[in-house]
């Protein structure tokens, strides 16, 4: 099946510039039917309906754009993180856990894998439209050959290179009592 077949019917798509073309639209207008549904799944109140989508800080309109995709099945998320500070990150990382929760698939499309670390659990990475590589572990030090390495990644290495016993993690709370744990 083709995949334009499947766009907006099992697939959606968001991207940095994908409301750019709705800008003079009411936020009600974008969402439609399911307006006040979508915006509480995302964490907004329904004032946001009669919103102008040109009137909107850039977190908002990917909020929004976000939230024009829910009714599919399968989200694909592409350069999603531009612009984006550590706060809206936290923000995200909650938002797509809850969106996930809902049998959604989401599928990140993104340069830094420091942002979404602890969201994924398939990595493919690909050059030229072909995967060339794939894992399920974050952990896969054969995966560095390919991208740079999440800091946490690297201390958590470093630790163990000075054998220091401590797990895995990617969650930075648990690093710290793993490194507390170490050194009781």
């Amino acid at each position: 099946m083709e995949l334009s077949k499947l766009l907006g019917n099992i697939i959606g798509i968001v991207s940095s510039d994908t409301l750019e073309i709705f800008d003079d639209c009411l936020v009600k207008d974008l969402l439609q039917n399911k307006c006040f549904d979508a915006l509480k799944m995302v964490n907004l109140d329904s004032s946001y309906a009669e919103a102008k989508i040109s009137s909107l800080s850039l977190k908002e309109k990917n909020i929004i754009s976000l939230a024009s995709q829910l009714n599919n099945n399968i989200i694909i998320l592409k350069d999603f993180s531009n612009g984006l500070i550590d706060k809206d990150l936290k923000f995200y990382q909650k938002l797509l856990k809850k969106i996930s929760s809902y049998n959604k698939k989401i599928i990140l499309i993104s340069k830094d894998i420091n942002l979404f670390i602890n969201l994924v659990d398939h990595i493919y990475v690909l050059d030229n439209d072909n995967i060339i590589y794939e894992t399920t572990n974050i952990f896969d030090l054969k995966l560095y050959n390919y991208i740079s390495k999440p800091k946490i990644i690297e201390f958590v290495q470093m630790a163990k290179d000075k054998g220091i016993k401590i797990d895995y993690t990617t969650d930075f709370n648990d690093l710290l009592k793993a490194i507390y744990r170490s050194v009781q």
